[in-house]
């Protein structure tokens, strides 16, 4: 908007002049943003009733509306510490036997208390006592991970390898102790944690956490396989004439190893080779490390990221880096795999190069023969020995850390009516009943399962009490007090009053925005006659609430805006009704299948009249009661309208200044000429 300095010659408030000789012409656009005002709030009034019919219409009504919804079971279990239980409507009714026999339980193992120094996570395991180059093995849920202690491998980094690999695990600086546990209880989710040889079992014993084998059923199994429990001397024992098929066995599978270990590598040398001749002229990518290359290219984002103002094509150039050094990352990446899947058959093929030798033929395929079989098979025997040897020192407590405990994790199991039913967790789902125990038993428990006559009640109620609310507050909206006299404030208007008289003046309007609407009426007319109507039922009679003690008040009984609000006789929660028979639930207790086939097919009528309202049509959209593309576009022709007006008050306004410019200019013109003349008379 123009500055206006106006007035200097004629001396009048010109401004103010113009104010008020437009103010008659803001009079109509006032009208038209009070028009759209309410309308607006008639938006919101009807979005807000639209929602709690939808509501209604699409959970409710919805499911109730098929018989099978009404399918209600319950169950009564004679000891609620023993289990509980889920009914499912397949359930079968009558009374059952429970037994449980075990409780899941969660694989755990609590480390011993390293008493030799203060350990921090970021402590070095060889400091604990670990042997570097020491090798476990972990197993979780049938997936096997190799640990081998490093030089620089702390109890931190520990903990985080059991996390990788599927378990909860921590290193309690306080209490100074390892908790290791399964993520999921039951026997499949177990774990173990098993040393290849005495050096590995001497890093276990040294961090506490070679837990006694007694009740670890998951690390014992991976060592009695190499040896045989001798029941006279109560120990474990080396049994070679028992093992020979597995000596041979393994025999075999050394050689199949070391040949495809030797195929493997000639195609990893391919590999290898295609990433080091792409970065021949490179030197930066050969002698960089991985971990460098990743922080180069972190600092690179960095800089990207953080620089507000780049000069020329600085910030082209740092992208064009970042993208060429995430190629190099990635490259590097797979070259570091590629390099230590080779250092691992190769450690394979030197390992037995003593022994055997391979031959690749043209057609890539490898031979293997031997060089010296006696000494290969001898030495295979020995190690196999050697292995059986180092599993009976581990299963007969050689190892074991004072003060570590170790919980097997087990599968639950129950009895019910003597079949046998397992578990990995506490929860069994069985012919329609969720069953969860929560105490072993020493005697049988019963579940008696029977029709749920309350749920079927308890659904019917809160339909009732659903549905009195909706046309309460229809009736309430409907016959709403007239707000005749009241528009919505102006600014001007609003400045005039309190915050507080402001409120109540917009309340008062809103509040009867939906007074005498026609499509409220229909709406509420159209659902009080489907529930006045009744059911024709199936034998050809015609039922109605009434029949089973549910009605209105009548007239002069019910509240103002209550007078088409259904009231059930009996229901504890309803003053009106209380102290009148229960019809509705003792026709649930006679005959279900009636009360049923009622309310099933009153809710579906009333989801078919609701839905047959919210149909989509040329002013509606779908699942909408009333006009509101109809009102959109109307809000829209206001916003039009409004900004047109605007547009006259503006040109009127520039009018009128021009008016009053021109007798400004006038004045001067005339003042001036004054001047002059009193100059030639000395005046």
């Amino acid at each position: 908007m123009p500055i206006r300095i106006t007035g200097m010659n004629s001396g009048l408030d010109t401004e103010s002049i113009i104010t008020e000789l437009v103010k008659a012409k803001s009079v109509k656009k006032d009208s038209l943003v009070k028009a759209q005002t309410k309308l607006e709030w008639k938006q919101d009034a009807w979005k807000e009733l639209n929602a709690k019919v939808y509501a209604l219409y699409s959970k409710t009504l919805s499911n109730m509306r098929l018989s099978s919804d009404y399918t209600k079971k319950t169950t009564t279990v004679s000891n609620s510490n023993i289990a509980s239980v889920i009914t499912g409507a397949t359930a079968v009714n009558g009374v059952q036997t429970l037994e449980v026999t075990q409780l899941a339980k969660t694989g755990y193992l609590t480390g011993a208390e390293l008493k030799d120094a203060d350990y921090k996570s970021a402590t070095a395991l060889k400091d604990l006592g670990a042997k570097v180059g020491s090798e476990l093995e972990l197993k979780v849920g049938g997936k096997t991970t190799k640990i081998t202690v490093t030089e620089d491998m702390t109890i931190g980094d520990f903990v985080s390898t059991l996390k990788k690999a599927g378990l909860n695990a921590s290193f309690d600086e306080k209490n100074q102790r390892f908790f290791i546990s399964a993520k999921d209880s039951g026997k499949e989710a177990d774990f173990s944690l098993t040393a290849k040889d005495a050096d590995g079992m001497e890093t276990l014993k040294s961090m506490g956490i070679a837990a006694p084998l007694g009740d670890d059923d998951a690390t014992s199994a991976e060592y009695e396989k190499y040896c045989t429990y001798d029941k006279e001397k109560s120990k474990w024992v080396v049994d070679v004439e028992k093992r020979k098929d597995v000596i041979i066995k393994a025999r075999e599978e050394r050689i199949e190893q070391f040949k495809n270990a030797v195929k493997e590598v000639k195609k990893l040398e391919a590999d290898i080779k295609t990433y080091t001749d792409k970065y021949k002229d490179d030197e930066s990518f050969a002698n960089t490390s991985l971990a460098d290359m990743e922080k180069e290219l972190a600092s690179k984002k960095e800089k990207l990221e953080k620089t507000v103002k780049f000069e020329g094509t600085e910030k082209e150039d740092l992208e064009k880096e970042i993208a060429d050094l995430e190629k190099k990352v990635d490259d590097k990446k797979e070259l570091v795999a590629l390099e230590d899947k080779k250092a691992q058959l190769d450690a394979v093929i030197d390992a037995n190069n003593e022994y055997l030798e391979a031959t690749i033929g043209d057609d890539g395929e490898v031979t293997v023969s031997f060089k010296d079989e006696e000494e290969f098979k001898t030495v295979t025997r020995e190690e196999e020995v050697a292995k059986s040897k180092f599993a009976m020192e581990v299963l007969n407590g050689k190892y074991t850390s004072s003060g570590a405990t170790r919980i097997a994790g087990e599968d639950s199991e129950i009895l019910l009516n003597g079949a046998k039913f397992t578990s990995n967790g506490n929860t069994f789902e069985i012919n329609g009943l969720t069953i969860t125990a929560h105490a072993e038993t020493t005697t049988a428990i019963t579940l008696t399962t029977a029709d749920d006559t309350d749920g079927i009640y308890d659904m019917i109620k809160g339909f009732i009490k659903e549905y009195n609310e909706l046309i309460n507050e229809m009736d309430k909206l409907y016959n709403a007090d007239s707000a005749k006299g009241y528009e919505p404030l102006t600014e001007e208007e609003k400045d005039a009053m309190s915050e507080k008289e402001v409120e109540k003046w917009e309340e008062k309007i809103k509040n009867s925005i939906l007074r005498k609407d026609s499509t409220l009426n229909s709406v509420a007319s159209a659902m009080k006659q489907v529930m006045a109507l009744g059911v024709k039922m199936a034998d050809g009679s015609q039922l109605y609430l009434s029949d089973f003690g549910i009605g209105t008040l009548g007239y002069f009984s019910a509240k103002d805006n209550e007078k088409n609000a259904y009231h059930i006789d009996g229901d504890p929660d309803d003053a009106s009704t209380m102290t009148n028979t229960d019809k509705l639930k003792a026709a649930i207790a006679t005959d279900p299948d009636k009360v049923v086939e009622f309310f099933s097919t009153l809710t579906k009528n009333l989801y078919e009249k609701i839905g047959d309202m919210m149909k989509k049509t040329e002013y509606s959209s779908s699942f909408t009661l009333y006009d509101d593309v109809a009102m959109k576009d109307e809000y829209n022709d206001y916003k039009s309208k409004i900004s047109k007006q605007e547009q006259k008050i503006t040109d009127y306004e520039d009018r009128y200044y021009k008016k009053f410019s021109a007798m400004e200019t006038a004045l001067a013109k005339l003042q001036s000429k004054e001047s002059a003349i009193s100059g030639l008379f000395n005046i």
